[in-house]
């Protein structure tokens, strides 16, 4: 009884903390966020909707259509209107079929006033609300520029924080996967960023408890809640992948792989219930406080989005995997296979089922939610990070490195 009520504690104080920091940022001076939307919509004109500014195929593809429509959600925020704001978010679209970032944006500006024409409840919206704040220092490119700043900070305390508890091996499989797809792209997207951001902050909390020998659960817990708060729905399954393949490196090893595969499912399922929980009682408040018909939305994306876009349910797979940067893939794993083939060592096998245990959740996810990953795969296929990460983590641990250390160091002797 005193686990149900501390989870039920746990769980009310998240929900309060969101809807409080949505509430403060509907808060805020409208007046210079205005104007620096304004200013931005004048920077970004003729931006494409979908443009590879840096290496022109799909997999390096920016979301300025999402992004732009986080500042149209935030142009209609009215500071004497918080409530509403917070509940449902709203603005208006143009009907006009462009390929132009700010076609919306500039559509709400030339009819401010006018009723709204498009309603958006069925997400928390945080991340949207957090960049309230960044648009009272500056434009688009402003908020860019911070969030890359803030994205590297976090970068660099992720790297230091699996460099001081993971081997060399476990260091670079972790962020070789997420090389591979393509992270560069996320630093200024306001889109890509916060679910990466929950991720890596997330891992490092994780192995601050796993040191002082705290238990991770109730982290898995908020992770998940974070997730859904922040996230619209871009590569959610990293915030559960990555900090389970970081806990199964630092884990202690034990050899019992049942158990660990339990404690995987388990807190898998914790993360699950912040996740969905954090979802439903955002739809739970906006059915009790407002008319806007969120089961109909809701039961409506829920089964697009479950469904599939084209071909098969397995055609996602293929769709995703595409995108990744497979020939250095898989470079890395034919030297890992050499290296296996001369150095093979058993110890500590079970880990490398657990790593691969791990690197299946992406798979599952995308074959959950077909349609999207079909619809979106130029970004949902950094889900797998994970899967690649944790097949690198898999293979490099049945490697004897320390025969490989003696080896070099017996050549650098001759």
């Amino acid at each position: 009884m005193k686990q149900l009520i501390y989870w039920i504690k746990l769980f009310l104080l998240l929900q309060f903390l969101f809807f409080l920091f949505a509430l403060i940022s509907a808060l805020l001076p409208s007046g210079k966020i205005i104007h620096n939307i304004r200013l931005s919509a004048k920077e970004y004109k003729y931006t494409n909707m979908y443009e590879t500014p840096f290496i022109r195929s799909v997999p390096h593809q920016s979301d300025n259509f999402t992004d732009f429509l986080i500042l149209t959600l935030n142009y209609h925020v009215e500071s004497k209107k918080p409530l509403k704001h917070v509940m449902i978010p709203e603005g208006k679209f143009s009907n006009e079929d462009l390929l132009e970032a700010t076609t919306h944006l500039n559509h709400s500006i030339k009819h401010r006033g006018e009723e709204n024409t498009f309603f958006y409840g069925r997400y928390w919206h945080g991340s949207t609300f957090f960049y309230r704040w960044l648009l009272l220092a500056g434009s688009y490119s402003t908020v860019r520029y911070i969030n890359f700043i803030l994205t590297s900070l976090v970068l660099f305390g992720f790297c230091r924080s699996l460099g001081k508890r993971l081997n060399g091996y476990q260091f670079y499989g972790l962020l070789g996967g997420m090389v591979l797809v393509n992270f560069y792209m996320i630093f200024m997207s306001m889109q890509f960023a916060p679910v990466f951001i929950v991720t890596m902050i997330g891992s490092i909390f994780l192995l601050k408890r796993m040191e002082q020998n705290k238990s991770v659960v109730p982290l898995f817990f908020i992770l998940g809640a974070l997730t859904c708060y922040f996230d619209l729905l871009t590569v959610p399954i990293i915030s559960l992948g990555i900090p389970m393949l970081v806990w199964a490196c630092v884990k202690e090893q034990d050899g019992k792989l049942v158990k660990s595969i339990l404690e995987i499912i388990k807190n898998s399922v914790i993360w699950g219930i912040g996740y969905v929980g954090s979802w439903s009682f955002k739809w739970l408040l906006i059915a009790i406080f407002t008319n806007h018909s969120i089961a109909e939305e809701v039961s409506g994306k829920l089964t697009e989005r479950a469904g599939v876009w084209k071909g098969s349910r397995m055609d996602v797979l293929p769709m995703n995997f595409d995108l990744l940067e497979l020939p250095l893939f898989y470079i890395v794993i034919a030297v890992l296979g050499l290296l296996i083939t001369f150095f093979f060592t058993q110890k500590r096998w079970y880990l490398s089922v657990l790593f691969l245990f791990i690197a299946l959740m992406p798979i599952a996810w995308l074959l959950v939610t077909a349609q999207h990953a079909q619809l979106h795969n130029w970004f949902t296929y950094r889900s797998l990070w994970v899967t690649l990460s944790g097949v690198l983590l898999a293979l490099a641990n049945l490697v004897d490195w320390e025969k490989v250390n003696r080896l070099f160091k017996k050549r650098e002797v001759a």
